[in-house]
């Protein structure tokens, strides 16, 4: 697509699955009973949709949202890789079932930090 106009809007990355379409995603992630007919109906009609509001919103290049691939992107690349398995997560401070893993843990931290940094930015810009 050529434009001289203006800057095309895309973007990439997945996008918020609909709730029945989750529903059925998660019964068959999980193994239980799940229609394909009814997988496919709903795929089809939610990357439609997911379509239509990408172009009321004025995207120009729009994307299915990544529908077709499972709940995310990691089960989607799990189910394709050989050599991986999923083992238990050791819990920070034992077994005691209310506890975050220590990756949670470490996770929540980075998060926090980026947090600070991005708002020391912001106060920065602002402070100008």
């Amino acid at each position: 697509m050529h434009n001289t106009d203006r800057i095309l809007t895309t973007h990439v990355g997945s996008l918020v699955r609909p709730p029945e379409f989750r529903r059925i995603l998660e019964a068959r992630r999980d193994g239980g009973p799940f229609d394909q007919a009814e997988y496919e109906r709903v795929l089809r009609a939610s990357v439609i949709d997911v379509v239509r509001n990408q172009a009321d919103a004025g995207i120009d290049i729009v994307s299915d949202g990544e529908f077709g691939k499972s709940i995310h992107w990691a089960a989607y690349v799990l189910n394709r890789m050989g050599g991986l398995e999923y083992r238990p997560t050791e819990m920070a401070g034992g077994d005691d079932g209310g506890r975050q893993s220590k990756d949670d843990e470490s996770r929540d931290e980075e998060r926090e930090e980026r947090r600070s940094r991005r708002e020391e930015r912001r106060e920065a810009v602002v402070g100008r």
